[in-house]
């Protein structure tokens, strides 16, 4: 139900956007897909509890907070284009961004047709007692 909420209130954005004549044309297609991209191994919430539990912590820091880690699934169900968009280490960060490139997911769908589309994961990053 967020999603949808989302994604009407994007489109709405989107739309209200281009009928402006100062800004930019916006060239990327926005819809609600069939099925949603998820890990070919599972669910994508197990995907992040594998990748957290690999994660190393730096020694020398200490940090706390959420990462939020945003990449795009392509047609074929490849990783490509990650980024974080809420950071709290570069050290944690790199290897959020070199960890997600080597999975396999199943692409999204719409109209029963392969799309690519955009995921972001959350990571909660605490003190380990």
């Amino acid at each position: 139900m967020k999603l949808y909420s989302f994604l009407i209130i994007l489109f709405t954005i989107i739309t209200s956007y281009a009928q402006n004549d100062t800004l930019p044309c916006i060239k990327s297609e926005v819809f609600v897909s069939d099925r949603m991209p998820h890990w070919v191994e599972g669910n994508n919430s197990d995907l992040i509890k594998l990748i957290h539990q690999n994660l190393n912590y730096p020694s020398d820091e200490c940090v706390q907070g959420i990462v939020i880690l945003e990449f795009t699934v392509d047609t074929f169900g490849n990783v490509v284009n990650p980024k974080i968009h809420r950071s709290i280490s570069g050290y944690i960060d790199k290897q959020l961004l070199s960890a997600i490139v080597g999975y396999k997911f199943r692409p999204s769908t719409y109209m029963n047709k392969r799309v690519s589309s955009v995921l972001s994961f959350p990571f909660k990053i605490y003190l380990k007692p």
